[in-house]
């Protein structure tokens, strides 16, 4: 082996959940050791009263808890509409904006230019009359298939 010795290090936050899960049980283990010590300090009569109790509390804990988690659900979904109505806002005004700018920067259109070579047949028009051959020029947004 060299010289260096190996080191094994461990991630804080490994260690932080393992520390935590071992908590929780040692918690859990003395409640159970508790009600066990309860429980067999008991007579029987009291000890079937609690169960008949327990067995009529779980249906109402369960309804309970049904409620707690619809309400909690729709809290959730609105929070999910609501933000997703503020993502729509924010697409809009991007949107909007995108168009303001493209407005406001976009080149004018430029008026069309005659050409230098026109050509005019004899007897089609009026004399000393000259038309203006112009050419279409293209814009910012215009699309030219090559």
């Amino acid at each position: 082996m060299s010289k260096r010795q190996r080191t094994i290090q461990f991630d804080p936050v490994v260690i932080g959940i393992l520390t935590g899960v071992l908590i929780v049980l040692g918690i859990l283990g003395l409640v159970i050791y508790g009600l066990w010590i309860f429980a067999n300090g008991m007579e029987h009569g009291k000890l079937a009263v609690w169960a008949i109790v327990a067995t009529f509390i779980v249906p109402l804990v369960f309804l309970a808890g049904f409620w707690f988690g619809k309400t909690e659900v729709r809290g959730f979904l609105a929070g999910v509409d609501a933000g997703l109505d503020r993502l729509a806002q924010a697409v809009n005004m991007r949107d909007s904006s995108r168009i303001t700018v493209h407005t406001a920067t976009r080149t004018p259109r430029q008026p069309p230019t005659p050409t230098a070579y026109n050509v005019i047949l004899p007897g089609g028009l009026p004399q000393g009359y000259i038309p203006q051959i112009t050419h279409r020029q293209l814009t910012d947004d215009d699309v030219l298939d090559l």
